[in-house]
């Protein structure tokens, strides 16, 4: 049954994203979804053309999810409080047991599997966060180069660093794993910076 606060697309990719982390993309089924869900197939159909269509919205639902507030580093002008916006940010989504981190990194580990426009959409997001997060980097470590080969690798590192634990969480519920990518990102910037 759809609740007055949540609407039944929201109960379905909810839904699709427990379903996931049992399963995998792949090893999910419809007829699943909808068991968990208690949704209609037809109610489905109406928010979704297909399974590959629900993965594309699902993985773009996540991706907004763990990037969407670092574009606030954007908002703030003095680089302390770029520095802040942007730590606040990252311990949201390392805290979190950022279930659409972790979404998205097991989607990286069965891109194999998956159909080609969510393997597209995956890679479109992918270098979208990557260029979001190096220009991030850029402005909370300011230097004399507008060059983005100088900051994308410590980007990409970050960014498989934190798939990376947010799959080992999957493994072992365990904060240290967090708190260790924690320590990480803040030595990778510390490097950026000089």
């Amino acid at each position: 049954m759809t609740s007055n606060k949540y609407s039944a697309k929201d109960i379905f990719l909810d839904s699709g994203r427990r379903l996931m982390f049992k399963k995998g993309f792949h090893g999910m089924g419809i007829n699943e979804l909808l068991q968990i869900s208690e949704l209609s197939r037809g109610s489905f159909y109406h928010h979704f053309k297909s399974k590959e269509g629900f993965g594309v919205e699902l993985l773009e639902d996540s991706y907004r999810a763990c990037f969407s507030e670092l574009e606030n580093v954007f908002r703030v002008q003095s680089v302390d409080a770029r520095r802040s916006c942007f730590m606040r940010w990252l311990s949201d989504l390392l805290e979190d047991s950022c279930a659409p981190l972790r979404l998205i990194a097991l989607l990286n580990a069965e891109v194999d599997l998956l159909p080609d426009k969510m393997r597209e959409d995956l890679l479109r997001n992918h270098e979208k966060a990557l260029q979001l997060l190096t220009e991030c980097i850029k402005l909370i470590y300011p230097r004399n180069i507008d060059c983005d080969e100088e900051f994308r690798p410590s980007a990409n590192t970050l960014i498989s660093l934190w798939m990376g634990s947010a799959i080992t969480k999957n493994i072992k519920a365990d904060i240290s794993h967090s708190n260790i990518a924690h320590l990480s990102v803040a030595s990778i910037l510390i490097c950026s910076a000089t």
